[in-house]
């Protein structure tokens, strides 16, 4: 009799909890000073007498069946048992990261009508003590705050996972949670920068899990470290869910910082990561010097000596990076996805892959290439659609086939290659998606800023080209006291004088003006969201020079090619 794969989290995970039982789970770190760390193991036992613990807590506090709630924290084991428990009671999670603002953070709190709210710590509560009252002042009268430490389960829990009791529970837990059922929102900017929650079913994210498991290597997966935010789905999905899928060892790291140090410990055979990662890691083994046979062992010792395979995503990965550590005899693959498909389309392993590609679909999806080049998908994984927002859906949603707003083309052998984007996001090299029209329009509300345009695609941080408003910039230089070396006669020429202008926006007190004004402007937007170098321009675009549509839209592809240098000099 054939058994057929689970279509809910609840079921994926009590499956995995009656096949694997007492075997070790989890590894969690405990740091004995700045420099070392030990890991604790937990059992898959272990996790679901915790899980259905906090789930008992989650109902006495009023969770019921739909109900949203929202977590803000750092990843830990809390974190993973709260997504489990929420899940098991059919509520919806949603996953906040706690590196937001706090209004970002107010925003999803509200919107998502959250029941419970659980924040990481009370650093995190102080940080955004502010819009913490808010939220008090504005909340429903039935939502609650808690913070990790109220609900921490109790060790000395005793009850048995397989005694009868337990099974008739989590089967009645089983039972009432659908396949098609919401089962978390996390929210992704969408091209004009607004914030949209993606709506992801149980039967998205368990299928798309079963999905990766099998197009992966099976035999190089038994021990992973885990350290991207499980707020994003990459994560969520590639890290914990299909961890569950496999019933493998899963070690947490302390830290982005500590991932290194952990591996040292841990030793791990796999890890997921992002191309400014591994990119990070090739420029630390190349700095050291030596031959291509030093550097094999000096790479493999900086991942903990067992490493077998590595995978990027959330962003493109370099042909150069790949090639460096193929090289150094480690395999570096990368896939392809995005959060409204839970989120993986294609993926390449040890034994597929092929340069510059993203790899070959994953099972059980369809994509096509559209006439214009544009990459679409249908099948199991794609969301529900956009929290409130019906309009949105049905941009992207059509003839069940998701639009993703990228290009690309399907080699004679099933492999996929990205060409580039329909859509206005920019995709960091730590993986971070970022709309640039939201950003830009908070900078020219600023009326010192006449025109502002964003760049960081797959690099480290955003920089900008901005073009001042010279009336207004007149003015201050006028009425604010002035630098010294700034002529009154200098500031009257701007209006018409080309290399007067150039000069004075050279001048660091007047790239410091324009520094403050650009920090206030995105104060309230998260730190990957923040512009870290920008450059002053002279002339504004034009549609004569081919910068501006007749509409007056930013053509950005002419504008980057028009000012390619500059940007490159703003990332040396």
């Amino acid at each position: 009799m054939d058994i057929q794969p689970p279509t809910t989290l609840v079921e994926l995970f009590w499956r995995r909890v009656e096949a694997s039982g007492d075997a070790p789970a989890i590894f969690l770190p405990i740091p004995i000073d700045e420099q070392r760390t030990q890991y604790i193991s937990k059992t898959w036992n272990e996790i679901a007498r915790d899980v259905l613990q906090l789930a008992a807590v989650l109902q006495n506090a009023g969770v019921q069946h739909g109900d949203r709630v929202a977590q803000i924290a750092e990843n830990c084991y809390l974190w993973i048992l709260v997504d489990l428990a929420t899940h098991l009671l059919g509520a919806v999670h949603v996953a906040i990261h706690p590196g937001l603002s706090g209004g970002q953070i107010a925003f999803q709190i509200l919107d998502t009508d959250s029941r419970l709210v659980i924040v990481g710590n009370d650093a995190i509560t102080q940080r955004l003590n502010n819009e913490i009252q808010q939220l008090r002042d504005r909340r429903p009268a039935n939502m609650q705050l808690f913070t990790h430490d109220k609900i921490t389960p109790s060790s000395s829990c005793s009850a048995e996972i397989n005694t009868p009791s337990v099974v008739s529970l989590w089967t009645d837990y089983s039972a009432k949670v659908s396949p098609d059922e919401l089962a978390t929102i996390l929210y992704s900017s969408g091209t004009t920068g607004e914030p949209r929650g993606v709506m992801l079913s149980h039967g998205n994210l368990t299928s798309n899990a079963l999905a990766v498991e099998a197009a992966a290597d099976a035999q190089h997966h038994s021990r992973k470290l885990a350290w991207l935010p499980l707020t994003h789905v990459y994560a969520r999905t590639a890290d914990l869910y299909a961890w569950i899928v496999r019933g493998s060892q899963l070690y947490l790291a302390e830290r982005p910082e500590r991932v290194l140090a952990n591996c040292a410990v841990a030793k791990p055979t796999t890890i997921n990561g992002v191309p400014y990662f591994f990119d990070k890691v090739m420029r630390y083994v190349q700095s050291q010097g030596g031959s291509i046979e030093e550097q094999s062992v000096r790479l493999q010792q900086a991942f903990g000596g067992s490493m077998r395979i590595l995978c990027s995503g959330a962003a493109p990965l370099s042909n150069a990076t790949a090639e460096f550590y193929a090289a150094r005899g480690l395999h570096l693959v990368q896939g392809y996805g995005l959060s409204e498909a839970s989120p993986v389309i294609s993926m390449s392993n040890s034994t597929a892959y092929r340069r510059g590609s993203v790899g070959r679909v994953i099972p059980g999806i369809e994509i096509r290439i559209a006439d214009d080049g544009e990459i679409l998908t249908r099948g199991p994984h794609v969301m529900l659609g956009y929290w409130k927002d019906p309009t949105a859906t049905s941009a992207v949603l059509r003839d069940s086939w998701l639009h993703t707003g990228d290009t690309g083309h399907i080699d004679s052998d099933g492999y996929l290659f990205i060409t580039g984007r329909k859509k206005e996001i920019i995709v960091t090299a730590g993986g971070t998606n970022i709309a640039p029209s939201g950003i830009e329009s908070l900078l020219t509300d600023d009326p010192l800023i006449a025109q502002a345009v964003v760049f960081g695609e797959g690099q480290k941080y955003l920089v900008a080209l901005i073009v001042p408003q010279v009336e207004l910039l007149q003015q201050v230089l006028r009425n604010v006291p002035p630098p010294s070396d700034i002529l009154p006669e200098t500031i009257a020429a701007l209006s018409h004088d080309l290399q007067a202008r150039e000069a004075v926006l050279k001048h660091p007190a007047v790239i410091e003006v324009f520094r403050q004004r650009i920090e206030s402007r995105l104060a309230s937007r998260s730190q990957h969201e923040q512009i870290v170098r920008f450059s002053l321009l002279s002339a504004p675009f034009s549609v004569e020079s081919g910068e501006l549509t007749t509409s007056l839209k930013l053509r950005r592809s002419v504008i980057e090619a028009n000012h390619r240098q500059r940007i490159l000099d703003l990332y040396r």
